[in-house]
């Protein structure tokens, strides 16, 4: 075997252990810890559909009680009936709720510990996306994606900063680190969100309360219904709802600050920080011409 072969194999067995001896711990903690979410009151907004739904399903099999939070009364019980299903014992507790309003916001916290006494996880899943050209933009995507996660954070921390627990999960996206034209409304409130996620985590540094962000790829949700043959055209790989939720409860359960669900997520976004050019380039080359057609009809609240 000549020393060119030897010194191959020696590089390929240290990325190979680099890989999966992280994995085998991982697992090993998890499988050491079945009850991580027994009786843990998890608050969930954005929950009648959608990734909201498959996180609440997913909680709710774990043996966690729930908050769950949208506009949608009849998709909110649907949901909760879905959720009794996998787990006859769950606690489920529904509040009708207009993330965009401030006084609903502290209906659904002062509710929450009036039935609880407590929130343990609170996950700010609710988002809308709408395409279009930016001149013909509103502001209805900052103040759903960003604005209202900001408000309810800011209500639910003391009661986590009394009980010296809790913790915060951020929905954000790829989107975040890679914008998209035709969705720009969407990247900004996405960026704001890791933005919001990296300094709220540090200020509460020693606190013990938790800060997570979760950078999403394309999600097969009412989200891309009419961008999604585009995506695919350009080679964006669309993920599963049920995916997501195994990475989200599995990165909690395990402490990450963050949790990157996709290539795109990772790998891509740090050549849009790098090299954006790199990313311009992209879309130059790769980006359909009915994109802008189909961006414009894409509108998911």
């Amino acid at each position: 075997m000549s020393p060119t072969t030897i010194v191959l194999l020696i590089v390929l067995g240290i990325i190979a252990a680099a890989v999966i001896i992280p994995w085998l711990v991982n697992r090993i903690r998890l499988i050491a810890n079945p009850g991580f979410y027994q009786q843990k009151v998890i608050m969930i907004t954005g929950a009648s559909r959608g990734i909201g739904r498959e996180l609440a399903l997913s909680f709710a099999a774990h043996g966690a009680n729930l908050v769950l939070a949208a506009r949608s009364v009849d998709e909110l019980h649907a949901v909760a009936a879905e959720c009794r299903e996998k787990h006859p014992d769950t606690d489920i507790l529904i509040i009708p709720t207009d993330v965009t309003e401030k006084a609903q916001l502290q209906n659904l916290v002062d509710s929450a510990l009036k039935h609880f006494g407590q929130i343990d996880i609170l996950i700010n899943n609710a988002g809308i996306r709408q395409g279009g050209q930016f001149v013909e933009s509103t502001m209805k995507e900052l103040e759903v994606n960003l604005v209202a996660p900001l408000n309810l954070t800011q209500i639910a921390l003391p009661g986590m900063f009394e009980r010296h627990a809790g913790t915060i999960v951020n929905i954000a996206s790829a989107a975040g680190r890679l914008a998209e034209p035709h969705f720009v409304m969407y990247g900004v409130s996405k960026h704001g969100m890791i933005g919001f996620g990296d300094g709220l985590r540090r200020e509460l540094y020693g606190t013990r309360v938790r800060v997570i962000t979760v950078k999403l790829d394309f999600i097969n949700t009412d989200m891309v219904t009419e961008i999604g043959p585009s995506y695919r055209r350009m080679g964006m790989p669309m993920l599963s709802t049920k995916r997501v939720a195994r990475r989200v409860l599995s990165g909690i359960a395990l402490g990450k600050n963050y949790i990157n669900v996709g290539w795109l997520s990772s790998f891509a976004a740090q050549i849009g920080v790098i090299a954006p050019w790199v990313i311009d380039i992209y879309f130059r080359l790769f980006m359909p011409k009915e994109f802008a057609e189909a961006a414009k009809r894409q509108f998911s609240e």
